[in-house]
């Protein structure tokens, strides 16, 4: 977790996950099976998160090691 240059709270989870190099061709695809995979655990993530900061995250995002981008 930081907080960026215009002062928003950014909750940034690390993944490994590996996919082949046919999934890897189509990069959205991999960011929907990433997203669809994670979401109950980022929604935990980021409510307590807002519960230990007493604030909101602004912003959730997954980076993907297979990828080598956050999304």
């Amino acid at each position: 977790m930081f907080t960026d240059a215009d002062g928003k709270t950014v909750l940034l989870d690390y993944k490994t996950d590996h996919f082949g190099r046919e999934q890897l061709r189509t990069p959205g695809a991999v960011e929907e099976i990433l997203s669809e995979r994670y979401a109950g655990q980022l929604a935990y993530y980021r409510y307590a998160a807002e519960q230990l900061l007493c604030r909101p995250v602004d912003e959730v995002r997954i980076y993907s090691f297979a990828l080598g981008y956050d999304f």
